[in-house]
Order: structure tokens, then C-alpha cells, then sequence
């Protein structure tokens, strides 16, 4: 009996009653509403001090500098003075300067597919150099 009695409230569980739904909105709701009046009460984000961000700069030298100064950079160095100005230039900007295809292309004044085509060649070439 105690058996048919728990299936049958598995199936149908109680209702609750609005008194503890409102209870539990509440018991949810009030840490919510406490953070989001905290957040209030610290205001909008104020501007970084340039001060503290010179002391939070980078000391490490740039990629360009690192590169150079292993051996790999050197046959690297090496590999990329084998490639023509254009194709060179776009692999410069779009590794060492951080930029995306689109931005090289902009700043080169090219097609986008062009300098897609010149980033894909010029990896492989530089691949196969460095692989000699």
C-alpha cells in the first residue's frame, strides 16, 4: 500500500501553495537584488590612472625582438628575406603586429582574397625553408 501510495505522488506530486511560492521568489530574489544594489552603490568604472598602467606594462621585448634574438628567428629572419616585399609585409602584420586579414588587407590597400592568397603562400614557403 505504502508503495502504490508513493508512485501515485511521483506521478502527481502536491501543489504547492502561493504563500511558499511567493516565499521561495523571495528567498531567490533577495541575494540578487542585494548584488545588483552593490554594484549600484560602487557607481560606473573610473578611467585607469596612466601612472599605475606604466607600472602594469609589459617589460618583455615584442615578438619581432624575441624572434630575432633565438636561432630559429634567425633562419627565420633568413626565410622571410626570401619572400618578395608584398607576401613578406602581409606575414609581418598579420603575425608579428597582431593584425587579421581584413586589417593587412586595409592597411596594404590590396583585395582581401590577395592577401589571403600571399598569408597562405608565403606559410608555405616559409614551411619549407625552415624545414631545409
Amino acid at each position: 500500500m505504502a508503495e502504490r501510495r508513493a508512485a501515485v505522488t511521483a506521478v502527481n506530486p502536491p501543489a504547492i501553495p502561493n504563500r511558499s511560492r511567493a516565499r521561495a521568489s523571495r528567498i531567490v530574489l533577495r541575494p540578487s537584488n542585494r548584488a545588483l544594489d552593490q554594484l549600484r552603490r560602487l557607481g560606473r568604472e573610473r578611467p585607469l590612472d596612466p601612472a599605475v598602467a606604466e607600472r602594469w606594462e609589459d617589460p618583455a621585448q615584442g615578438p619581432a625582438e624575441l624572434a630575432a634574438l633565438s636561432e630559429d628567428g634567425r633562419r627565420l629572419g633568413h626565410c622571410l628575406d626570401e619572400l618578395e616585399e608584398a607576401p613578406r609585409r602581409s606575414i609581418l602584420l598579420a603575425y608579428f603586429e597582431g593584425m587579421t586579414v581584413e586589417e593587412v588587407a586595409e592597411r596594404m590597400a590590396a583585395p582581401l582574397g590577395t592577401v589571403k592568397s600571399w598569408v597562405r603562400r608565403s606559410l608555405q614557403r616559409l614551411r619549407s625553408c625552415l624545414e631545409r
